[in-house]
């Protein structure tokens, strides 16, 4: 159902069949998904003007790198390639995503921080490989008006 056709029908419906209505839709979330609605539902019922849109969440640089450095152990290991007890069987195909998260991460690192020659490092080149990128794995172009700040 669309939003419009929803909402014709909510405008339409008796209050006691909405608040039915809602309270099943409610059960019908998840614990995450109902925890996200809850300041929602409160900033509407309050009458205040609610921002839908999802904060986002940066990851720590230090976690970051750690976790790009253990994924290209064992990349050169070929863990993602043949069966393993490193790698779970349904994580092997998700490789490219991973990589592709990496460079989103990397590339978000603010000009002024601290760690932004070191996201340029982990996006350009390897540390174990000077002739592999990330972005090269994944058949990508690294960002190089970021590189600029560098010349």
């Amino acid at each position: 159902m669309k939003i419009q056709d929803l909402r014709k029908l909510l405008g339409a419906a008796d209050r006691e069949h909405l608040e039915k209505a809602f309270v099943e839709c409610y059960k019908k979330l998840r614990k995450e998904q109902k925890e996200e609605a809850d300041p929602l539902l409160n900033g509407i019922l309050e009458g205040k003007a609610v921002n839908t849109k999802k904060l986002e969440v940066r990851m720590d640089f230090g976690e970051l790198e750690q976790q790009i450095d253990e994924f290209i152990e064992n990349a050169y290991a070929q863990n993602y390639f043949a069966p393993n007890r490193f790698i779970p069987k349904k994580q092997r195909p998700k490789w490219r995503f991973m990589v592709k998260n990496f460079i989103k991460e990397l590339d978000k690192v603010p000009l002024e921080s601290e760690d932004y020659p070191k996201a340029v490092n982990q996006l350009i080149l390897c540390p174990h490989n000077p002739v592999h990128s990330l972005p090269a794995l994944v058949g990508q172009s690294f960002p190089s008006d970021r590189l600029s700040h560098f010349s």
